[in-house]
């Protein structure tokens, strides 16, 4: 899959919390993507200054944030939404408080992540053979 901005790309990184979400910053703009959700468009974008340019960007691996650095030594912290931090299957509408659903274990957590990710590649794989 590729990505066209139509400007300089400075930075990107893979979220910490979910194999297809990912973040890259322009000189302008951050770009949030979760390619389980949409594929061909962000998921959101922020122009966190107006006179600086944006150099670099990490996410943090506790809370739903995401630094940014800019030209003229500036930090911005922009905290992600919640439909962007989601970890593991989408529980039921319904709970049934005689059977509640399962905690999901960190190591079950990783197995659909790795399962999210390996159908997106695949995906990607059959549209290359077309």
């Amino acid at each position: 899959m590729s990505f066209d901005l139509g400007m300089i790309v400075v930075d990107v990184m893979w979220a910490p919390y979910s194999s297809t979400v990912f973040a890259c910053a322009t000189l302008e703009k951050v770009y949030v993507y979760d390619l389980n959700i949409e594929k061909h468009k962000s998921m959101a974008d922020h122009k966190p200054v107006k006179n600086p340019k944006l150099t670099n960007l990490c996410f943090n691996y506790k809370d739903p944030i995401l630094l940014l650095g800019d030209t003229y030594g500036g930090i911005t912290l922009i905290k992600l939404s919640p439909n962007l931090t989601k970890r593991g299957p989408e529980p039921k509408k319904e709970i049934d408080l005689k059977n509640p659903p399962p905690v999901l274990t960190p190591k079950q957590i990783d197995e659909f992540e790795r399962e999210k990710m390996n159908a997106l590649l695949a995906l990607v794989t059959k549209w290359e053979r077309e």
